[in-house]
């Protein structure tokens, strides 16, 4: 046997003949980092993407000015038969009030 060899066999043989404080010692690490993650905080709001003086950055202030947000909003139709003629007119009677009453909307799909 190589010398290498010879090490990873020695370090297996350790590894096997004191499993049980292995286990526990890998619990107690995940444990510990598991805990860290607890303190770990995501922030993905535009302002973290972007130098403020940055182009886009500035366009977004502008635009948060203008619209308030650039919120999406989705609506499910459930509905039988989806391809049904009374089920197709209701939707497209909802697209078109949408689309009339709702200011700076830029499409309804």
């Amino acid at each position: 046997m190589k010398k290498n060899e010879i090490i990873f066999a020695n370090i297996a043989k350790h590894v096997i003949n004191n499993r049980w404080k292995y286990l526990l010692l890998t619990i107690i690490l995940v444990i510990i980092a598991a805990m860290g993650l607890l303190k770990v905080k995501l922030d993905s709001s535009i302002k973290n993407w972007f130098t403020k003086d940055s182009k886009q950055f500035f366009d977004n202030n502008e635009f948060k000015q203008n619209f308030g947000n650039a919120d999406v909003v989705g609506i499910h139709l459930k509905a039988n038969d989806v391809l049904d003629t009374n089920t197709l007119d209701i939707l497209r009677d909802l697209t078109t009030e949408l689309e009339e009453k709702i200011s700076y909307v830029d499409r309804v799909q």
